[in-house]
């Protein structure tokens, strides 16, 4: 028998009055596979990751992680079946250091009981060791008593990646990762993804096609709210519809 997915969405539908955002989509990432998930401006990505991680209720249609039904429960309860994700626009806490965000992350996936939540977060156990694992892992423990607003975006986005690492997730959802990045910067931040945990599902929304070719094994492509095209790389850049409907936007694709 086949292991299930580590997250599926089934025949998921989501309509708002009149409008079909989605209509109809069936997507799959097993465990260790990196999923681009691709598409015109509009064609529904970020609307399937609020789906996904429990944001937006659709219309019709399940989610499963790892094989569960997950359709009721609430973002923060899929966070602790091992879903996490990041944001187009980074989520952090500008005034706060480095090392303060990553304690709040830690903090949030063990699930700390309002009443000692004002305590210092390094109380609770496994929080300041785990927090400095992380930020060593990742390049970041020199910048640990930097405030956020004073990193470099593109440290920003790597930051923001190392929050949801922190509860060791199973599937992890990327955002544009590399959204207003340099090219420099997308590259760097590129080599930081693709050194992430062998065995965590990835599915990524990214517009820069080389990166998203680049770490991705296998590629979903949407428009208007259906799914146009599945396959490898090679595959998405041969196809004439995707060619006709989106490639085409992007010349500077090998």
């Amino acid at each position: 028998m086949n292991p299930a997915p580590a997250i599926a969405a089934r025949d998921i539908k989501v309509h708002f009055g009149g409008l079909k955002v989605l209509e109809g989509i069936d997507l799959t990432v097993d465990t260790g596979e990196r999923r681009a998930l691709i598409g015109p401006n509009g064609a529904g990505k970020t609307t399937l990751f609020n789906v996904l991680d429990g944001h937006i209720k659709p219309t019709a249609g399940t989610v499963e992680i790892f094989g569960e039904s997950v359709g009721t429960l609430k973002p923060h309860q899929r966070a602790r079946k091992g879903l996490a994700r990041t944001y187009q626009i980074t989520n952090l806490f500008a005034e706060l250091t480095v090392r303060e965000n990553v304690h709040l992350a830690l903090a949030a996936v063990r699930g700390v009981d309002r009443n000692k939540f004002w305590s210092p977060l390094t109380r609770i156990p496994g929080v300041k060791a785990r927090a400095e694992e992380l930020l060593r892992t990742w390049e970041l423990w020199d910048r640990r008593d930097t405030t956020v607003a004073e990193l470099a975006y593109g440290q920003q986005r790597v930051l923001e990646i190392v929050m949801a690492l922190a509860g060791n997730p199973k599937v992890l959802l990327l955002d544009e990762p590399t959204a207003g990045l340099s090219r420099r910067d997308a590259d760097i931040l590129a080599q930081v993804v693709d050194a992430l945990p062998g065995d965590l599902a990835l599915l990524v929304i990214e517009h820069d096609m080389d990166i998203a070719f680049r770490l991705c094994g296998q590629v979903t492509v949407l428009a208007a709210g259906a799914i146009l095209e599945e396959g490898s790389p090679a595959q998405i850049r041969k196809s004439r519809a995707v060619i006709e409907t989106y490639l085409g936007e992007h010349d500077d694709v090998a």
